[in-house]
């Protein structure tokens, strides 16, 4: 089965978009792998993807900028669910049971606390990383530099005990999770000053904010709709922005936004994946 990755710099929150010129770029796994379908994390500094891709001697993380048509190995192996440092210099992932960093270009890995089957992580502008460490607990919070993981929300009778897939918002201080309850799973907006957390809208997977917009899934595809912080709500009505985007039953969705007005999303997924298929779409 084809498996589609779209990259969109269209202005994708905009209610009417200008023209645009598509271009289609193939992208092929490293000799004898393939590629896992929910790593996708887009570079907020530039157009560049960031994919774990699997073997037999294990999973590794690779960096592929559209400008180039070769993949950047990271150093690192066992890695899962990774994600960029502001800056785009490091990354974040999870490995053999421990949360870790590594520079993009390669080097020495510093491990950070124990994550025995980690559930996402995002690097916040002050260094803090926001991580869920097991399948089933709170959200985490460490330095980038190492330190004591300290919860960040609390998962306890009355709270849903089951929470996932962090990320920060702009200001550094709030954030977005995932979080199932015994009915349903949802997006809650969480703050690193406050253990009060908010329910914004239902979703069967992980969410993502980008340029003032709350990104969900909703009938299998992708909706932005505007959030109002103070008020802990969303606005307007939401725009639908790609269809059929991967998910599957950890929470995981196969998409990521960056501040660039760009969307890196997985429209099917049927392992293996030895290609992926890369579309841009720039304003002109």
């Amino acid at each position: 089965m084809a498996v589609a990755a779209v990259l969109l710099a269209i202005g994708y929150l905009r209610r009417a978009p200008a023209p645009v010129q598509v271009l289609r770029t193939t992208i092929l796994a490293p000799e004898k792998r393939t590629f896992e379908p929910f790593s996708l994390r887009s570079r907020q500094t530039e157009p560049a993807g960031l994919l774990a891709s699997n073997s037999q001697e294990g999973a590794q993380l690779w960096v592929r900028s559209l400008s180039s048509a070769s993949h950047s190995h990271c150093g690192t192996e066992d890695a899962s669910f990774p994600f960029w440092s502001p800056d785009g210099r490091y990354i974040g992932f999870f490995g053999a049971g421990k949360l870790k960093t590594v520079e993009a270009s390669g080097g020495a890995v510093l491990t950070l606390a124990d994550a025995p089957l980690g559930r996402g992580g995002s690097w916040g502008p002050d260094g803090t990383i926001l991580f869920a460490p097991a399948a089933s607990s709170a959200i985490f919070r460490i330095s980038a530099s190492g330190g004591t993981a300290k919860e960040a929300t609390t998962a306890k009778e009355g709270t849903p005990t089951l929470q996932r897939w962090p990320s920060f918002l702009p200001d550094g201080r709030h954030f977005i999770f995932w979080a199932l309850t015994v009915n349903s799973g949802g997006l809650y907006l969480g703050s690193l000053d406050s253990a009060i957390t908010t329910q914004i809208v239902p979703s069967p997977v992980r969410g993502q904010y980008a340029n003032g917009r709350l990104t969900y899934i909703r009938d299998g595809n992708l909706m932005a709709q505007k959030l109002d912080l103070q008020k802990s709500a969303l606005l307007g009505e939401p725009v639908s922005i790609a269809e059929q985007v991967a998910m599957d039953d950890r929470g995981a969705a196969a998409f990521s936004l960056s501040t660039r007005e760009s969307l890196l999303s997985l429209e099917e997924a049927a392992p293996p994946l030895s290609s992926v298929f890369m579309t841009t779409q720039a304003n002109r």
